[in-house]
């Protein structure tokens, strides 16, 4: 895989309010990065990628409050970002209606959010944890079902504290050579997603209806746990790299019964 192309310089001038204003782009695998910056701040960026009988741009903005990811010129979709109390929000819209959310919490086993589904995940030691919720039944087929690994992927991405890291996190990840296939090559992607530690859904009164849940760290054995009902029905000592594929066969069955 060839190295991350160097900046381009693609045009630099003065803006009619005094701002100096410039746009850098750069190749990368499968689509192109190109950066606005005003008086050396970045202002937005642009995502192109391609592929065979596939080709689409992500617009990334930020105003004070937001940062707002659109797809094309025309789309009905739309990916917004904020905070609330330092936490991260993010929410993708399909013709003015939520279709996806995300919510960063700060997880108690002893006060669960009621009738929600409940992601933990493993980065640098640390766990990050959030609440989600999904309405797909309304999408058509005008919706790019690509949107919805973008939202996924952003999440991880603009893991911060403040608006302003988070949109610099996202653009730093979209200068790395082999972003789009972080995001879109599922096989690829694996190998660097942060393993998810916990999945749970809980019922309207707060309480584990379902889910398994990983205690440990990254080196090392951890404990296991599964749960149906309020109740631990299965638990056992893995290490990690065991409980990915403890996981992944849970998550399968699961996933069948749906």
């Amino acid at each position: 895989m060839k190295q991350l192309l160097f900046f381009i310089f693609l045009l630099a001038g003065v803006s009619s309010f005094g701002q100096a204003e410039e746009v850098q782009k750069a190749e990368i695998e499968g689509g192109t990065l190109s950066k606005k910056y005003i008086d050396g701040k970045l202002e937005s960026f642009i995502v192109e990628m391609y592929a065979v009988n596939y080709g689409n741009i992500f617009s990334f903005n930020k105003d004070k409050d937001t940062i707002t990811v659109s797809e094309g010129e025309k789309s009905a979709a739309v990916i917004k970002i904020y905070f609330k109390d330092q936490m991260q929000i993010s929410e993708l819209f399909y013709k003015k209606k939520i279709v996806a959310y995300f919510e960063a919490i700060n997880l108690n086993r002893d006060q669960l959010p009621k009738s929600k589904s409940v992601y933990s995940f493993l980065v640098n030691n640390k766990i990050k944890s959030s609440i989600s919720s999904f309405d797909l039944n309304d999408l058509d087929e005008d919706f790019d079902q690509n949107l919805l690994k973008l939202f996924n992927g952003l999440n991880h991405v603009a893991n911060t504290a403040n608006l302003d890291s988070a949109f610099n996190s996202i653009a730093h990840f979209f200068s790395k050579e082999d972003a789009l296939y972080r995001i879109y090559l599922a096989s690829y992607a694996e190998k660097f997603a942060p393993p998810i530690i916990t999945y749970l859904k809980t019922n309207e009164s707060g309480k584990i209806e379902s889910g398994i849940v990983w205690t440990g760290k990254e080196t090392g054995n951890g404990k296991y746990e599964i749960y149906s009902k309020e109740k631990i029905i299965q638990s056992g000592i893995q290490n990690l790299s065991n409980f990915k594929k403890t996981f992944r066969e849970y998550f399968s069955k699961i996933e069948n019964l749906d």
